[in-house]
């Protein structure tokens, strides 16, 4: 019996609703920004919205609840929903939330772990580190 190479991560059912999602958006060639649970990953209403703060009013500028993704051409595989997933929950459980949506600031993820851990050290501290 010999060991896979590489073993299969595990990735939430919440990120297979938002890969899911955002593929079936890129498939349909739509463009534009859509609402998900940070809870279960599911989406606000299915609907792609022209810009962030569109999505961010039509959840009720809901800043505990929500996570804001722009679809992108390739879709979103899963590694990437997990990940994304994973670092809305982490801001949000520093203590980040989004401020006005009239505010057009996006918390992109940085690529670097390093980088992912100091931007939520930032956030966390209000900006003081």
């Amino acid at each position: 019996m010999t060991q896979p190479l590489i073993a299969d991560k595990p990735y939430s059912d919440a990120a297979r609703r938002i890969a899911d999602e955002m593929t079936l958006h890129a498939i349909a060639k739509s463009e534009g920004w859509v609402a998900f649970r940070l809870s279960d990953g599911s989406p606000l209403d299915h609907a792609v919205y022209e810009r962030r703060i569109d999505a961010v009013k039509a959840a009720g500028w809901d800043r505990d609840r929500f996570i804001y993704l722009e679809v992108q051409p390739d879709g979103m595989p899963l590694k990437e929903a997990q990940a994304v997933l994973d670092f809305a929950r982490t801001l949000h459980d520093a203590g980040f939330r989004i401020p006005s949506p009239e505010f057009e600031f996006d918390p992109t993820m940085p690529l670097l772990p390093a980088d992912r851990r100091r931007t939520i050290r930032h956030l966390a501290s209000g900006g003081r580190r």
